[in-house]
C-alpha cells in the first residue's frame, strides 16, 4: 500500500472530530429540550388554576353510543351552492358517517360553525336517488334525506329532503311543533353521486343532530331514521372558553382544552405563525445547510421524535393526552403528523362538575432550539470539515514530499550503481537532519565503502601481479641454475615440478596483466565504422583452418551488417567466446557460429554441444575469477568471460549464457545495437 494511500486511511480518523461535536450538540440540544419541557409543564399548571377557566360550561356531550357530529369553525360564511370548493379551502377532512347498506354507500361530511348558524355539506357518492315526481306527496315512504335534531331544551325538529330536481331544497317540517324553521339548503348532481350543503340556526342542533338517507327499505347516515329518543351530539369549539383562554395564550404556543373522548373543546393559539418557516425554502444556503444537516445525519445517525400523533378530525389523540389522563400530569415530544415539525407537549387532567375530566394541553414547537442546534450544527460541520479537510490535505502534501524523497533516494541508489557494483554516479546524501536524511547518509557511506572495495578488487589482479614478478623471476634464475648442476634421479623430477609450477604461475599473472590492460584499452578505444558480417566472417574462416577438431556450422546473414565500435574489441570478443566454446565441446562435436539482425540489434550465437550450464552458477560465470573447468592444469582465473563482457558493455549490447532448449550444450548470445544510443 503506497504511504500516500495509508496517509489518507489514517487521516480519516479525524473525522471523529464532527461526530464528537455532533454529540455534545445533540446532548446540549437534549438538555434544552427537557428544561422547555419543565417549563411548559409548570406553565400549563398555572393555566389550569385561573378561575376563569372553570366557569359553567355546558357540555355538549352525551353519553350514548353514537359517534358525535364535530363542527369547525369557520373563518367565514358558505356559499350554499353545492359544491364544496370553499370548504376545502377552510381546512378539514370529509368525515365518515357510521353506517352504510349494500345498496348505499357511506355518507361523508363536514360540519361548521359561523357565529349562530350550522353549515353542514354531505357526500352522498354512488347514490341511485330517484327525485320526487310533480304533484307526488312528500311522506316518509318518500326517498330523501331526513335531518333530526334536539335544541338545547330537548325539542325534537324532523324535516324530510325529498328535492324534485337539484336545486334549492323543498324543506317540510314533520315535527310536532308549528315553530318556523330557518333552513337553508342546495341539493347538487354531480354525476357520480349528490352532494347536500345546508345551514340552519345553531340552537336548534345543540342538543343533537341525526341526518340518514332513506332508499325503500334502505338507510345510511349515522343515526337510524327511526330513532327519536337519542341523536349523536353536536360538538364544537366553546367560544367562552376560548376567549377566556386567549389571554392566557403566549405567543407560538397552543392551548387545547380537550374532553375525555379526546374532542376538541376550546383551542386558541398557534405553535408557529402561518408566515414563519425555519428557513426560506428557496434561499441556496438554506438548500446546502438542509442537504449538509441531511447527509450528516444519516452518516452519524440522530433520535427521532418518540412517536407521530394519529388523530380523528376534530380530536387530539397523542400518548401525551392518555398518559395525564391516566396519571394526572406529563410532558413528552412527538412529530405533529399535519404540521411536520417536532412538538414538545405539556398536559394535566382537569375535573369537571358532571364527572366527565377534560385535558388542557399546551404546545410548543423546538424549532427555536432546532434552529440552534442547526445553526451551531452547521458551524460545526464546516469548521470541522474544514479542518479535516486542511489536515487531509496537509498528510498527503505530507506523504507526497515523504514520497518523492523516498522515490528520490531509490533513484539515486539505482543510478549509483551498475550491475556490477561499480560505482557510475556520484551520490549525494541529504543535508536533512530526519530519519530519511540519516537513512541516505547511512547508504552514502555504504555505496563509498562498496566502490573502495570494487576498486580494490579491480586493482586486485594489477597490483598481484606486479608485486608477484619480481619473486617469481628469483625463483625461475634459481631453478635455471639449479638445473646447470649436476643431478640425481630424485632432485631432477623435483627440479621438473618446481619448473612446471612456475611455468603456471607465470601463466596465470600474464592473463591477470592482460586482463588489466585490456580493460585499461577497452576504456580507451576509439570508435570507428566497419562492417561487422565481414569481421565474423573472417574470423570463421580462421577458427576453421586453424582447430579442424570440432565440426563447425557457420550461419552468416547475407546483407553487409555495419555498425560504429571497435573491431579490434570484437574479435577479442569473439576469440574468448570461440575459445571457451573448444575447451567444452568433447571430440566429434559441433560448434555452431551465427550472425543476424533483427529490427534493433545484431544478435551474435556461439553453440557448443558439451556439458550443461549449473543452475545457479550461471549468472556468475560473467565475473571475474569466476571458472567452470575442472582441469587443474588448464591456467584460466575465469577472465575471459569477464572480458567478453566488457566488450559487450563497450558496445552498449550485453551478452548472456543459457543451456539449450534440447539440453545438447550451451548457447552464448550477444546482442549489439545497430545503433548506438
Amino acid at each position: 500500500m503506497k504511504l500516500r494511500l495509508q496517509l489518507l486511511l489514517v487521516s480519516l480518523f479525524t473525522l471523529a472530530i464532527p461526530w464528537a461535536g455532533y454529540q455534545f450538540i445533540g446532548e446540549l440540544e437534549q438538555t434544552l429540550r427537557q428544561n422547555q419541557q419543565r417549563n411548559l409543564l409548570d406553565y400549563v399548571q398555572l393555566v389550569a388554576a385561573q378561575p376563569a377557566l372553570h366557569q359553567s360550561f355546558s357540555s355538549p356531550l352525551n353519553s350514548h353510543p353514537y359517534r358525535p357530529v364535530y363542527a369547525f369553525n369557520l373563518p367565514s360564511t358558505m356559499i350554499l351552492d353545492g359544491y364544496d370548493d370553499d370548504w376545502q379551502a377552510a381546512g378539514g377532512q370529509p368525515i365518515p358517517s357510521g353506517r352504510s347498506s349494500e345498496k348505499i354507500a357511506t355518507i361523508h361530511y363536514r360540519a361548521g360553525i359561523q357565529q349562530s348558524r350550522l353549515f353542514l355539506f354531505l357526500y352522498l357518492p354512488e347514490t341511485t336517488f330517484k327525485y320526487r315526481q310533480w304533484m307526488q306527496p312528500l311522506n316518509k315512504k318518500s326517498d330523501g334525506l331526513r335531518i333530526r335534531s334536539f335544541n338545547d331544551q330537548g325539542e325534537a325538529t324532523d324535516f324530510l329532503l325529498s328535492p324534485m330536481a337539484p336545486g334549492a331544497l323543498a324543506i317540510k317540517d314533520t315535527s310536532l311543533s308549528a315553530s318556523l324553521l330557518d333552513l337553508k339548503g342546495f341539493w347538487q348532481d354531480t354525476g357520480n353521486g349528490y352532494q347536500v350543503e345546508m345551514s340552519l340556526p345553531l340552537h336548534v342542533v345543540n342538543g343533537g343532530l341525526g341526518f340518514s338517507l332513506i332508499q325503500g327499505q334502505e338507510w345510511a347516515g349515522n343515526v337510524s331514521p327511526e330513532e327519536k329518543n337519542i341523536l349523536p351530539s353536536l360538538v364544537y369549539r366553546q367560544s367562552g372558553r376560548e376567549q377566556a383562554m386567549r389571554s392566557l395564550t403566549p405567543a407560538n404556543t397552543r392551548l387545547t382544552w380537550i374532553h375525555h373522548d379526546h374532542w376538541i373543546l376550546a383551542q386558541t393559539g398557534e405553535t408557529r405563525p402561518d408566515n414563519e418557516t425555519l428557513w426560506q425554502e428557496d434561499s441556496p444556503y438554506s438548500l446546502a445547510r438542509s442537504l449538509l444537516l441531511g447527509i450528516f445525519r444519516w452518516v452519524v445517525g440522530r433520535d427521532q421524535p418518540l412517536f407521530n400523533e394519529q388523530s380523528e378530525p376534530g380530536q387530539r389523540n397523542n400518548p401525551v393526552i392518555a398518559h395525564a389522563l391516566q396519571v394526572g400530569r406529563y410532558s413528552g415530544w412527538f412529530q405533529h403528523e399535519q404540521e411536520g415539525h417536532a412538538i414538545l407537549a405539556a398536559a394535566i387532567t382537569l375535573p369537571s362538575p358532571d364527572g366527565e375530566a377534560s385535558v388542557l394541553l399546551a404546545e410548543q414547537t423546538t424549532d427555536e432550539i432546532a434552529s440552534l442546534s442547526d445553526q451551531a450544527m452547521v458551524r460545526l460541520i464546516s469548521l470541522s470539515f474544514g479542518l479535516v479537510l486542511l489536515i487531509i490535505g496537509v498528510l498527503l502534501g505530507f506523504a507526497a514530499l515523504l514520497s518523492w524523497r523516498i522515490r528520490h533516494l531509490r533513484n539515486q541508489i539505482h543510478q549509483a550503481m551498475d550491475r556490477d557494483g561499480r560505482l557510475q554516479a556520484r551520490f549525494t546524501p541529504s543535508r536533512s537532519q530526519d530519519e530519511l536524511g540519516e537513512l541516505s547518509r547511512g547508504f552514502a557511506h555504504l555505496l563509498q565503502e562498496i566502490s573502495a572495495y570494487t576498486e580494490y578488487l579491480e586493482n586486485f589482479a594489477r597490483r598481484l601481479s606486479h608485486e608477484m614478478k619480481t619473486p617469481l623471476a628469483i625463483v625461475r634464475s634459481s631453478l635455471e641454475n639449479l638445473a646447470l648442476s649436476p643431478q640425481t634421479n630424485s632432485n631432477q623430477t623435483y627440479l621438473d615440478r618446481a619448473n612446471e609450477g612456475t611455468f603456471r604461475l607465470g601463466q596465470i599473472l600474464h592473463a591477470m596483466s592482460e586482463a588489466t590492460r585490456l580493460e585499461k584499452a577497452i576504456l580507451q578505444s576509439s570508435l570507428e565504422y566497419f562492417d561487422l558480417r565481414q569481421l565474423v566472417s573472417e574470423l570463421a574462416d580462421a577458427y576453421q583452418s586453424l582447430d579442424a577438431r570440432p565440426h563447425w556450422d557457420i550461419c552468416l546473414d547475407k546483407a553487409p551488417m555495419p555498425m560504429t565500435g571497435a573491431p579490434e574489441l570484437i574479435a577479442q570478443l569473439l576469440d574468448k567466446l570461440v575459445d571457451n566454446a573448444r575447451d567444452f565441446t568433447p571430440e566429434g562435436k559441433q560448434i555452431r557460429l551465427s550472425l543476424q539482425r533483427t529490427a534493433s540489434h545484431y544478435v551474435l550465437e556461439i553453440q557448443n554441444e558439451g556439458p550443461l550450464l549449473p543452475e545457479y552458477p550461471a549468472q556468475n560465470i560473467f565475473a571475474s575469477f569466476v571458472s567452470l573447468r575442472t582441469q587443474q592444469n588448464s591456467g584460466h582465473l575465469g577472465l575471459g568471460l569477464m572480458i567478453a563482457k566488457l566488450v559487450c558493455d563497450f558496445h552498449d549490447g550485453n551478452i548472456s549464457a543459457e543451456n539449450l532448449p534440447d539440453q545438447s550444450g550451451v548457447c552464448f548470445r550477444v546482442k549489439l545495437p545497430i545503433e548506438r544510443p
